[in-house]
């Protein structure tokens, strides 16, 4: 591949160098035979599921496709792959506003979409259905479970966002929607949450997002979301 420049790894990133190594062994070990599954030809149908798109081969040479992912405000994430005969490599770069963000955040982000890529790979997710369930559930009942703790302490988060000014702040963005005391975001096709702003607050997401990516995936997207909405109102 051609050189980095501009963009940075996770080594470049405040105690950073951990996490790269933890990145670069899920690529290479943990989940590398899944993603070399992934089909190739559906590329851009999995790029658009997961909100991103295929740039390809505009940023290095002998890349197979380059998933270009911008979830939140100052973080583009690269998800690169390059196959040659029998090898399969994988990698991720990130644009260089990645400094702006907690290392923690990025980290985790990064872990999602690899897991959501290797269930594609294990054709685990139906990620080219053509009609995608717009019908939310209160995450709620979680407090049930061993979540608990992680669900109050979200809610209470919920509590503090200034509608209006992420209303105003978010009015022409690619991220999130905000109206009527209402924000959604969606991370996947089949995943959105909706945090309602009002009396009776609730973080609600799609009904199928916890049966396709497991409590602990929807739970931890949550929670990056609303630490990029705190980030954002005290900017």
């Amino acid at each position: 591949m051609s050189s980095l420049f501009p963009f940075i790894t996770l080594k470049s990133l405040n105690n950073g160098y951990t996490y790269h190594g933890k990145v670069k062994k899920f690529l290479q070990e943990d989940y590398n035979e899944q993603l070399k599954r992934i089909d190739d030809s559906k590329i851009n149908i999995i790029a658009d599921y997961l909100n991103g798109v295929n740039i390809q081969n505009k940023l290095f040479d002998a890349l197979n496709w380059s998933l270009y992912i911008n979830p939140i405000p100052d973080l583009e994430i690269y998800l690169l792959c390059a196959r040659e005969d029998e090898k399969n490599e994988f990698s991720v770069v990130y644009g260089r506003n990645a400094k702006n963000i907690p290392t923690d955040d990025v980290y985790a982000f990064t872990l999602m979409y690899i897991i959501t890529l290797a269930k594609i790979g294990d054709k685990t997710i139906n990620f080219d259905k053509q009609n995608f369930t717009k019908k939310f559930a209160s995450i709620k009942p979680l407090l049930k479970s061993k979540y608990k703790a992680i669900i109050e302490n979200y809610l209470n988060s919920v509590k503090l966002f200034n509608v209006p000014f992420l209303e105003k702040k978010f009015s022409k963005s690619t991220y999130f929607l905000v109206k009527n005391n209402t924000i959604f975001y969606r991370v996947f096709k089949d995943f959105i949450i909706k945090f309602n702003i009002s009396d009776n607050i609730d973080i609600s997401v799609t009904t199928d997002a916890i049966k396709t990516h497991g409590a602990k995936l929807v739970i931890t997207f949550i929670g990056l979301i609303i630490n990029a909405l705190k980030r954002e109102m005290v900017k």
